[in-house]
């Protein structure tokens, strides 16, 4: 009898550190707060969305661009700078843009990492620049002449959350390869 006493005894104090050491637990977790000497860990910050969020920059053009040599014809040639924001590289070829409510697609380009060129295809990397080129109607541009731009507008270029979209349209300065604008 005395042996089950013991061993009864035994498991009542073990039970009991048991609760206690739960409820020193249950008291630490609610004191979790931002005061200096807690030193409790803090929670983690919640992993980023991975996004790919293109912004209009820059808009140039060249006035009279020949586009066939045999047949004569010449068009406005179109660029837009653009700049990824976000924390994914942007990769595609073709865009659909609208400006001056003309929708086209554009060619995509990116940065080529040894040299100073874009080229169709290659990715534009998250804080870098890029450019979209297309061809518009003669006539379509003025030199320094106000323009709204709004790029993917069937929104199959940038991922992410709905967010990624709401900056793509800009009203943005024509510039001509013929000179600056004036302030």
């Amino acid at each position: 009898m005395k042996r089950h006493s013991r061993i009864y005894t035994g498991i009542l104090l073990a039970a009991a550190s048991i609760i206690s050491t739960v409820s020193i637990l249950n008291q630490n977790a609610l004191a979790i707060d931002d005061s200096p000497g807690n030193n409790l860990p803090k929670p983690r910050n919640p992993i980023p969305t991975k996004k790919a969020d293109l912004i209009p920059q820059y808009l140039s053009f060249t006035p009279n661009h020949l586009t066939d040599d045999v047949s004569g014809h010449r068009a406005q040639r179109v660029r837009i700078n653009v700049k990824n924001i976000g924390n994914k590289p942007i990769k595609g070829t073709s865009v659909r843009v609208r400006i001056r409510g003309i929708s086209k697609n554009a060619g995509v380009y990116g940065r080529v990492t040894k040299g100073n060129y874009y080229r169709l295809g290659q990715p534009i990397k998250p804080g870098k620049i890029g450019q979209l080129s297309l061809l518009l109607p003669l006539n379509t541009l003025k030199h320094c002449q106000k323009v709204s731009v709004h790029i993917d507008t069937a929104r199959t270029l940038q991922s992410g959350p709905q967010s990624v979209f709401q900056n793509d349209k800009k009203t943005l300065v024509a510039h001509s390869t013929s000179g600056l604008c004036k302030k």
